[in-house]
């Protein structure tokens, strides 16, 4: 039996994957200049744009939420996280703990980020593909998941 007491060492038995695939690594190139092709203004304009709308975003779950900001704008890049409320002040408890609010956003056709601790967090993030309405949804289910309307 092979294990990490083996003699030739466990590691160097197995270290090479045979099926590796360099394919991910060699499109980056391709990739940035892909992206960065899109808009007029190249990568200033994409992440300019993908700014904007992840604080357009954060806007309206902040404001669904009731809660103030909890860091200046200047600090989000396309990706912003808020606190959720905890579970127990709010509707079905099963619902609520990350796996089953990331479930249930998912049977509803979103994906989105949840973390547990030390916060209840949820994370968006913005992109060329993702429109302001997207948020605006995510905002109406967080409402009915969290109050079970």
């Amino acid at each position: 039996m092979i294990s990490h007491g083996y003699p030739g060492g466990f590691q160097a038995e197995f270290d090479w994957v045979g099926t590796l695939d360099p394919t991910p690594w060699l499109t980056i190139p391709e990739s940035l200049r892909f992206m960065g092709g899109l808009l007029p203004g190249g990568w200033a304009e994409l992440m300019a744009r993908n700014h904007a709308l992840a604080l357009e975003g954060r806007g309206l779950l902040l404001q669904s939420l009731g809660i103030e900001a909890p860091c200046p704008e200047a600090l989000i890049g396309s990706m912003a996280s808020v606190p959720l409320p905890p579970a127990a002040q709010t509707a079905p408890a099963a619902r609520l703990d990350c796996k089953g609010l990331h479930d249930w956003f998912r049977e509803r056709g979103v994906e989105t980020w949840l973390h547990e601790q030390p916060l209840r967090l949820l994370r968006i993030s913005a992109q060329l593909y993702n429109e302001i309405g997207q948020y605006r949804r995510l905002c109406r289910l967080l409402t009915e998941a969290l109050h079970g309307s």
